[in-house]
């Protein structure tokens, strides 16, 4: 799959990234639950402006390359 596209994102828009780009591909996806330890840190690391002007970014770049 990995030879049919690039991804471009660096940050955490890339697990979005995959599946529209595999899934406009023809390939399936199968979801399962994972579970994850407790966190160190109360605060998320998406919170912050940055993170989410990041994520709109890239968001709008992918529906650019996809058009």
């Amino acid at each position: 799959m990995f030879d049919r596209f690039w991804l471009k994102s660096e940050g955490s828009f890339v697990d979005d990234g995959l599946v529209v780009r595999s899934s406009r591909l023809g390939f399936k996806m199968l979801q399962f639950s994972v579970r994850y330890f407790l966190r160190t840190r109360d605060v998320s690391t998406l919170s912050s402006f940055g993170a989410i002007w990041t994520i709109l970014v890239e968001m709008f770049r992918l529906r650019s390359a996809l058009h």
